[in-house]
C-alpha cells in the first residue's frame, strides 16, 4: 500500500473540493506547524487562559490515506486522520478520527485517555507529541459506528459539555446520507477536563523508512474551527499555533519536513495541507 502512495495521492488530489484546491494556491499564514517523532503532523492551537468545548474539521478521504494504518484500529501502533481536544498540562485528551480498515473503506473511531509527552524539550506538550491513544487507555475505549469510502468528504466534530461531563461526537458525510452522532458520559478527568488545546492532523504509521522530501499530498484539512467554553468560535488562525520541530519517524538524520509535515494555515486560518515523503 505504501509503495503506491505517490500515484494514489496525485489521483486523490482531483477529489478535493474547489475551495480546498484554491487554498493550496494562495500564500500560507506564517505560523509553525507540528511534526514529531510519533510520526504525526498537524495544527494545534491554544491561548492563555482559554478553554475549549468544541473542535471541528472537514477533509476528503483519499487512497493515499489508506497507508496510515495497517490494523483498522485506533491504537498506539496504527494511525488515523482526525481531530482532538486536549489538556497540555495533564495530557488528558479525546481523539476522533477516520481510520482506514482496508478495501478503500474508513471507519470512524474515538478514544479517551492520557497522552504521554514523547519529546525531551520542555516546550513540547503531550497534546502535540503524544501520537494516538492506545486501546488500553481509559474507558470507553474506541468504537466504530459508521464507515465511508475513498472519495467522500467528511466533517468531524467533538463537543464537550463541562457542566455535565458529556461528550458528543458527529461525522457528516453527505454522500452517505447525512450526519451520524454518538453521545456518552465520561468521568475519567473529573467534572472538568480543562481542554485548552484543540488540534487536527494525521498520525501516519507507515512513515518509517520513506524517502525525503515530503512532497506528496496526504491530507487537506478545511473548515477548521474551535469553540471556546463561553460559546465564541473562531477558525484556528485566531489563536497561537503550538510549535514543534522534532524529528519524525524514519532515519534519525532526516529533517522533520523531509518525512511528514503540515503546511502553515491558509490566510483565513481555517485550512492546511499535510504532506508525506515518497515511499
Amino acid at each position: 500500500m505504501r509503495a503506491q502512495i505517490a500515484a494514489a495521492a496525485l489521483a486523490a488530489a482531483g477529489l478535493l473540493s474547489a475551495a480546498t484546491q484554491a487554498s493550496a494556491s494562495v500564500p500560507r499564514v506564517a505560523l509553525a506547524a507540528v511534526y514529531n517523532s510519533n510520526a504525526e503532523a498537524g495544527q494545534y492551537v491554544q491561548s492563555s487562559g482559554i478553554h475549549f468545548r468544541d473542535v471541528r474539521a472537514t477533509f476528503t478521504l483519499t487512497q493515499a490515506q489508506e497507508s496510515v494504518s495497517d490494523g483498522g484500529t485506533l491504537n498506539a501502533t496504527d494511525g488515523g486522520i482526525g481531530i482532538q481536544l486536549c489538556n497540555p498540562g495533564t495530557g488528558q485528551a479525546i481523539q476522533f478520527a477516520a481510520v482506514p480498515v482496508g478495501g478503500g473503506v474508513f471507519d470512524f473511531a474515538y478514544q479517551i485517555g492520557q497522552l504521554a509527552q514523547t519529546e525531551p524539550a520542555s516546550t513540547r506538550d503531550a497534546c502535540a507529541t503524544g501520537g494516538i491513544l492506545s486501546t488500553t487507555a481509559l474507558d470507553p475505549g474506541f468504537v466504530s459506528y459508521d464507515s465511508a469510502p475513498v472519495g467522500d468528504t467528511v466533517s468531524l466534530e467533538i463537543f464537550y459539555d463541562a457542566r455535565s461531563g458529556w461528550f458528543s461526537l458527529s461525522v457528516r458525510d453527505p454522500a452517505q446520507g447525512g450526519t451520524e452522532s454518538v453521545a456518552f458520559a465520561e468521568t475519567s478527568c473529573g467534572r472538568f477536563c480543562g481542554f485548552s488545546e484543540p488540534g487536527a492532523g494525521v498520525r501516519d504509521a507507515g512513515v518509517t523508512g520513506v524517502t525525503p522530501p515530503a512532497d506528496i499530498l496526504l491530507a487537506s484539512f478545511d473548515g477548521l474551527r474551535a469553540t471556546q467554553a463561553n460559546g465564541k468560535h473562531f477558525p484556528f488562525g485566531h489563536w497561537s499555533t503550538v510549535a514543534d520541530s522534532s524529528n519524525p519517524g524514519g532515519s534519525a538524520t532526516d529533517a522533520p519536513a523531509n518525512v511528514l509535515t503540515a503546511d502553515p494555515l491558509d490566510p483565513a486560518g481555517s485550512a492546511f495541507l499535510i504532506l508525506a515523503a515518497n515511499p
